[in-house]
């Protein structure tokens, strides 16, 4: 929750998301604040993007061989060539609910 109303401006703009859920072999934009090395003792405080491609679900459950169920409703992206939303250097894959 914002302490103060936001106005917007042409360098602040709401985001727009779609209604569609991606599909596999879509490239997606991830975005956020958080760690940037599987080392970094705290989060950054400047916002990151990285683009990813969408896997099937079922690679995420085979990488995971049973540790993590990935269902259906969440979308699993390849962190190939050191790109991730989480320990840029050591993940695999990801998941972002699709809503």
């Amino acid at each position: 929750m914002l302490l103060q109303t936001v106005p917007f401006l042409d360098a602040i703009q709401p985001a727009t998301l779609t209604d569609a859920n991606p599909e596999t072999g879509d490239i997606v934009t991830l975005t956020g604040w958080g760690k940037t090395s599987d080392f970094a003792l705290g989060v950054t405080n400047k916002l990151h993007q990285v683009d990813v491609p969408v896997v099937d679900v079922d690679v995420c459950n085979n990488y995971y061989e049973g540790e993590i169920f990935f269902e259906d409703d969440l979308v699993c992206f390849s962190g190939d060539d050191k790109k991730s939303s989480c320990s840029v250097s050591l993940a695999k894959t990801g998941n972002a609910r699709a809503n």
